[in-house]
């Protein structure tokens, strides 16, 4: 009976508002400079802030961290092919357009990117439980991202994203 009523929490929670992925990036997000290094892993790196958040939700919640199945999910395609060119429109409008449309591509790029969460959240559900730890998880999870990627950092950087990542203990 416990088991039903915990599985229909987790049902329901991948068509909240609110699940548990996107309230742990808003989160994480707002704390210290997360939203700044994140965006520069963006701009410069050519990382996905979801996927960055995502991997660090998964290894506190001691869930493994598996890069391949996250970048054949829709929701990583949904990233590259709504929310990217979301944001470009809005860098755009943001030179060009008036403030008002601005703000509304703005809530448009973030609606897209609650979605592509709400598709992680749900895909994660499938994920198997993993106890290496919070700081090893994130550290294995970004190699194999970056290296699927082609990309590869500094181990300073590494250091960063796993303390941006880790989740704030203070609401």
């Amino acid at each position: 009976m416990v088991a039903r009523d915990n599985s229909r929490a987790e049902h329901n929670a991948t068509k909240a508002e609110d699940n548990p992925l996107w309230i742990y990036a808003l989160k994480q997000y707002k704390h210290d400079n997360c939203a700044q290094f994140l965006i520069q892993a963006q701009d410069e790196l050519g990382l996905d802030v979801n996927v960055l958040l995502l991997i660090g939700w998964l290894a506190a919640n001691n869930l493994k961290v598996d890069i391949r199945a996250i970048m054949h999910a829709n929701a990583y395609d949904w990233q590259q092919n709504i929310v990217k060119p979301l944001r470009k429109i809005r860098r755009q409008a943001k030179e060009y357009g008036p403030e008002d449309f601005y703000q509304q591509i703005l809530a448009l790029e973030l609606s897209a990117e609650k979605q592509q969460l709400q598709g992680f959240y749900q895909l994660s559900l499938s994920f198997e439980q993993d106890q290496q730890g919070f700081e090893l998880a994130v550290k294995t999870g970004c190699e194999e991202y970056l290296k699927l990627q082609e990309k590869s950092l500094e181990e300073g950087w590494l250091q960063a994203l796993i303390e941006h990542l880790q989740p704030n203990k203070l609401d």
